[in-house]
């Protein structure tokens, strides 16, 4: 008797392979990690900020107030992307709709792989951002981290590189802070931030460097805002700061995520050590992790080893893939 047909449809034993791949590999890229993100996912790429953009809700009693001038912050890496720089931006008060950029062009650190599940081996980057002297009740930073791995030949030195926000950068990660109380200078000239026009890169940050290492340590143009290639440079693996930098841009300021007792106030303590600002929390983010970097055949193989490892050290997250695994496989025939 023949076979009748059949509505139904069963997976493949390469089929179910491919999805449980793709289930035990959902990675994510960077965050804030001080001051404290919105969120704790390193993988939102709805800018500036995703689900959270313009949430300001915080318990007023609670707010941390900085002051204008230099300020220490960290945000971290989960997943490396050689080459993939950064950008720091201040928003407006109480919306995310409009932002003015502090600090552009922050060379990746290709030191490192980190692992994922692991946030204790999340690379983190230490840097002083210089806040201006405005009158804000509601701030926050917005973190934008550019794929330049991913855009090929566009990305050497000599290629035309890809432009954001809202632009040819096709994959861009974001992080924004948890808002803040901008405590300004009246009697120096501060304005309200509503009121503030965004200074040019060039009077906000003296001496910062207008040419990075890209490909093959070959030097790369940093010097128009907004358009980015492959763009690398040296960071300290003592305390995670940029060694190619002025110092102002290096020095502990202080403040909400520096180890000098000043400037802070709040719920948060300005003695903490910034690993102590946010609870590693994993998150599945919202992309496929791609199989490796392209640019790096030995991390590849990094990244694979990283990758096992790491499910092995964490129970929870494998009982997670392999019950998806015996669910699909009751689909086998």
């Amino acid at each position: 008797m023949a076979p009748t047909n059949s509505s139904t449809t069963f997976l493949t034993a390469p089929s179910l392979f491919i999805i449980a791949l793709s289930i035990n590999t959902s990675h994510a890229h960077s965050r804030w990690n001080c001051p404290v993100p919105r969120s704790p996912s390193t993988g939102i790429k709805t800018g500036p900020c995703g689900d959270d953009i313009n949430d300001f809700t915080i318990d007023s009693s609670s707010i941390v107030e900085i002051k204008p001038g230099p300020l220490r912050v960290v945000f971290e890496e989960s997943i490396t992307h050689t080459g993939a720089p950064f950008r720091i931006s201040l928003s407006a008060d109480g919306s995310d709709d409009s932002s003015c950029v502090l600090l552009d062009h922050i060379p990746h650190n290709d030191c490192c792989r980190p692992s994922f599940t692991d946030p204790s081996t999340y690379t983190p980057y230490v840097i002083t951002v210089n806040i201006p002297n405005v009158i804000c009740e509601r701030c926050s930073l917005h973190l934008s981290n550019p794929m330049t791995d991913k855009i090929g030949s566009d990305g050497s030195p000599t290629g035309i590189g890809c432009t954001d926000p809202d632009g040819t950068c096709f994959s861009v990660y974001h992080s924004c802070t948890v808002p803040f109380r901008i405590v300004a200078d009246v009697e120096n000239g501060a304005v309200s931030r509503s009121e503030y026009q965004c200074e040019s890169l060039e009077s906000m940050n003296e001496g910062w460097p207008s040419v990075w290492f890209g490909d093959n340590g070959e030097e790369v143009d940093a010097s128009v805002p907004g358009v980015y290639r492959r763009e690398s440079s040296i960071w300290s693996d003592v305390d995670n700061t940029l060694t190619t930098v002025p110092t102002r841009y290096i020095e502990d300021a202080g403040g909400v995520c520096g180890s000098k007792e000043e400037e802070a106030t709040g719920t948060v303590s300005s003695t903490q050590s910034p690993e102590q600002y946010i609870t590693p929390t994993l998150s599945d983010g919202n992309e496929t992790a791609p199989a490796a970097d392209d640019n790096n055949e030995e991390l590849k193989g990094g990244m694979e080893q990283s990758s096992v490892v790491s499910s092995m050290a964490n129970p929870g997250y494998e009982v997670s893939f392999w019950t998806c695994v015996l669910f699909l496989g009751m689909m086998i025939v």
